[in-house]
């Protein structure tokens, strides 16, 4: 053959699940003739090849990248790569891609996402799977399941034939109302971490109407403190953030916190944003309300 093609088969060691391990193929021009290699194609998705025209000259060789990406968990993976020149012997040739295993860890689903009301009482769980491919029973053994936040519990509930474990993670509650944020981290040995992020919102029966305070100078705003249940709610205290607290005074009535700005000449002018956090007769609830307040010059 004008154009050899070493080594056929080409045999990956291993590949990481939902990543790519890369090895080269070396082509080798026999001839007497220069010989042009004008494309090369994969038989699958997982078979990438970042490959551009090239010419060989006679006795010379070059290097072509071939990358196999673990796009299944099947123990198993590969497929062919064509190769196609101007050989005048072999203007194609095949060369069989495999690899031994799919090594990797993900989970299902990838990420948790939640909505949970302040009031309830048990916390919430939410399932999820831990799902090791191609990972020895040692290593499985010492896998850890950690989170970012002290809000979230972790508890592994079973675990299958193949060591894939589930588990039930528990959103508790605490005395925040808001978006949450976290992560929960999949730790291996000899393995990538994975990162699982964790969003949701705790919602409160109480909220403010409007649930955002928006003043200009010199004009008065309102907002009701409510309960959706319908009992009554009464505000014990309301406290301005360090931007605005020199600026706007706070009285609150019952559930009514009535709002006015304070003249301060040398304050900044423009757009002057802070919180106000909010306490209630349920002291196991605080609101947090964005403030903007406008001035002028």
């Amino acid at each position: 053959m004008d154009l050899e093609v070493t080594p056929n088969p080409l045999v990956f060691d291993s590949v990481p699940f939902q990543g790519a391990s890369e090895r080269e193929l070396t082509l080798t021009n026999r001839a007497t003739y220069a010989i042009s290699v004008k494309d090369v194609a994969g038989s699958c998705g997982c078979i990438e090849i970042p490959f551009r025209n090239a010419s060989i000259e006679p006795g010379k060789s070059i290097k072509l990248a071939i990358r196999l990406r673990g796009t299944t968990q099947a123990s198993q993976l590969g497929g062919k790569v064509v190769i196609y020149s101007t050989s005048k012997t072999n203007a194609s040739q095949e060369v069989l891609v495999t690899a031994s295993e799919v090594r990797g860890v993900t989970a299902v689903p990838d990420s948790i996402d939640f909505n949970i009301l302040k009031s309830e009482q048990t916390p919430m769980t939410i399932p999820f799977k831990v799902v090791l491919i191609g990972v020895p029973a040692g290593l499985q053994r010492q896998m850890r399941v950690t989170s970012s936040s002290s809000r979230i519990e972790i508890e592994e509930q079973k675990r299958d034939e193949k060591g894939n474990a589930i588990f039930g993670v528990r959103i508790l509650s605490d005395d925040r109302v808001g978006h949450h944020r976290s992560e929960l981290i999949v730790e291996v040995p000899t393995f990538d971490r994975l990162v699982i992020p964790v969003a949701g919102v705790v919602d409160s029966e109480i909220r403010a109407f409007p649930p955002t305070l928006l003043m200009s100078r010199g004009v008065a705003k309102q907002i009701r403190i409510r309960n959706q249940s319908g009992d009554a709610v009464s505000v014990r205290s309301a406290e301005c953030s360090e931007s605005i607290k020199e600026l706007i005074q706070v009285q609150s009535d019952g559930n009514v916190l009535e709002f006015n700005t304070i003249d301060t000449p040398d304050a900044q002018s423009g757009l002057i944003r802070g919180t106000i956090e909010i306490v209630t007769d349920r002291p196991e609830v605080k609101l947090t309300i964005p403030a903007t307040l406008i001035r002028g010059r």
